[in-house]
């Protein structure tokens, strides 16, 4: 695990602000069926509406990645978090690359919850919902949390960078 601790500008407010990145290794199984991804996370609890139907994929290889996550000093809206992301050359993890991340890291999320913006589900009323990983008493759950709404300063998200920054295993 590599932490570096940086400033970047407010998008909001035009100041620096200090975020926090650490940068994880990791394999995602593109081969995998949808639901063995969640279940080798072993999630105390998962939303049954993280499901192949809300969250299509394609992929049929493993890839090596690395998920950096990023911790900003301030209430951020999910828009405002995606547009830092990009100027720091990171674009917010996708779903499988999440799972991947969740199952290979478990323990991470019981020290802060982890946001991935990177697949978002429309919900019947046409709300935006990203997957989150939290804890609850040392349960760990797999969830899904609001795209229109701030997200809290203990949040992370889950990013990678935009360069082809891993490598295909067949």
């Amino acid at each position: 695990m590599n932490y570096e601790i940086s400033r970047t500008y407010s998008i909001k407010k035009g100041i620096l602000v200090p975020y926090i990145m650490s940068t994880h290794p990791v394999m995602v199984d593109y081969r995998l069926p949808f639901e063995n991804m969640i279940a080798v996370g072993n999630y105390s609890w998962s939303s049954s509406e993280i499901n192949a139907m809300h969250f299509p994929f394609t992929g049929k290889r493993r890839i090596r990645s690395t998920m950096t996550l990023v911790l900003f000093d301030e209430y951020m809206e999910s828009k405002e978090v995606i547009r830092a992301l990009n100027e720091m050359k990171l674009r917010a993890a996708r779903l499988p690359e999440f799972l991947a991340f969740g199952a290979r890291y478990p323990d991470l999320q019981n020290k802060f919850p982890i946001v991935g913006l990177g697949s978002v589900w429309k919900d019947p009323y046409d709300r935006g919902r990203v997957p989150i990983l939290w804890n609850d008493f040392q349960q760990r759950h797999l969830d899904l949390g609001w795209f229109d709404y701030p997200w809290a300063k203990y949040y992370c998200f889950a990013a990678v960078y935009k360069r082809l920054r891993r490598r295909v295993l067949l």
